[in-house]
């Protein structure tokens, strides 16, 4: 079984910052003060890491045991230059600290763009806690991913759990075509639906497998309504208009007749605007017609 994080993987290079970090702030006035503001970042991010490795519900607990290597990775690159930075202190004494200039400038530019690069590499991997393998390989996949978690579960709530058991997973959602409908309403671009095609059907039944764990582990946490509510719907198709209607509201008949004849007026308009939606409409249709059954995360 793999092993779960503890705050021990974090503590030491948290530490080696902190040394640093006020190695540096004794001197404000010195050129190497342009390193605080990341330091003070990185700082914060191997905190909060620390904090969630504390708790053991947390989804650094309970759902990445098995990314150790990876961040193994960044801690290992956050030392080298941690050292590089140490280093380039312990080269200059307190008074030359405060003239570096041309000296330190090329070494210290180059601390300053690694320590920007680290602050970004440990924010990625914080937000993407609970994503995964497949979501975690592409900023893309991975919205989407949050999106689809959003979704199965509003409609798992909505459901109740004796229905979510009789309905197959897919048609909880109304199907691929309302899936990507509903990626669309969220801002997805249809190009990116078709790039990523086949990423995203293995994203469905990951999410579909694994969102009521996920769930109850970010509920555990203390942030399961972090994100809740936050997907857009697709718009549902309007309910066509039939005779029985006209028989038990009388007065509806009259009304549909005269939209009708506005609508033959604008014939020539809506024959436009739906010639130019009916591209957009072929792609969603398309899926309704595909089986993801045979689909596995990998």
């Amino acid at each position: 079984m793999a092993k779960e994080f503890s705050p021990e993987d974090f503590e030491p290079i948290y530490h080696q910052t902190i040394v640093i970090t006020i190695a540096i702030q004794e001197n404000p006035e010195s050129t190497l003060s342009v390193l605080s503001p990341y330091l003070v970042d990185i700082h914060t991010k191997l905190s909060s890491l620390i904090f969630k490795a504390s708790n053991p519900n947390s989804l650094l607990r309970k759902r990445c045991s098995d990314r150790h290597g990876e961040w193994l990775q960044i801690q290992y690159d956050l030392q080298n230059t941690l050292c590089e930075a140490q280093d380039l202190i312990d080269s200059l004494s307190k008074s030359d600290v405060l003239e570096i200039g041309d000296q330190g400038g090329a070494g210290l530019e180059k601390i300053e763009e690694e320590l920007a690069v680290h602050t970004f590499n440990i924010g990625e991997f914080i937000d993407s806690l609970g994503l995964s393998k497949l979501a975690r390989k592409e900023p893309a996949l991975g919205e989407i991913e949050k999106l689809l978690v959003d979704a199965a579960r509003d409609e798992r709530e909505r459901l109740g759990k004796n229905r979510v058991a009789e309905i197959p997973d897919v048609n909880r959602l109304g199907g691929l075509g309302r899936i990507m409908e509903m990626l669309r309403a969220n801002g997805v671009d249809r190009k990116e639906l078709h790039r990523l095609d086949t990423k995203i059907k293995q994203l469905i039944v990951w999410v579909l497998r694994n969102e009521e764990e996920l769930t109850m582990v970010r509920d555990l946490e203390g942030f399961g309504d972090l994100g809740k509510g936050k997907h857009v719907e697709a718009e549902k198709e309007p309910e066509l208009h039939n005779e029985d209607q006209d028989k038990n509201f009388p007065g509806l008949g009259p009304a549909v007749g005269h939209t009708e004849q506005h609508k033959e007026e604008h014939d020539d308009e809506a024959k436009k605007a739906e010639e130019a939606r009916r591209h957009e409409a072929e792609l969603d249709d398309d899926y309704d017609t595909v089986s993801i059954d045979s689909f596995v995360l990998v």
